[in-house]
């Protein structure tokens, strides 16, 4: 669960840019929504591919499966992740999306 919890302070750490690729203003910081984004594009890049084992990943109880799948549906809607049944890939534009905000560090 340690890692869960590093997983979720690294990804928060290292998001300073608008999904357009500008600076964001460092005091306002990021969006939730570009939080939530990133932690469930990393947990999907470290293997996890169901809702309940996103929320797992996430250190969230897997009860919470149903609200991470609206949360999944929102970053497949924009391109970044690929949903079919009860598996979720990274899409091409989700690897960028990480590897970008990585270079930001």
């Amino acid at each position: 669960m340690s890692t869960s919890r590093q997983t979720k302070a690294d990804v928060m750490k290292h998001m300073n840019a608008s999904d357009d690729g500008t600076k964001r203003d460092k005091a306002r910081g990021p969006s939730r929504e570009e939080i939530e984004t990133l932690c469930i594009l990393h947990v999907v890049e470290r293997g996890a591919e169901g809702a309940a084992d996103i929320a797992e990943a996430l250190g969230l109880a897997r009860d919470l499966a149903p609200v991470v799948a609206r949360a999944i549906e929102s970053v497949a809607a924009r391109g970044y992740l690929t949903a079919v049944e009860d598996r979720v890939t990274l899409t091409d534009a989700g690897r960028a999306c990480l590897q970008e905000r990585a270079a930001l560090r």
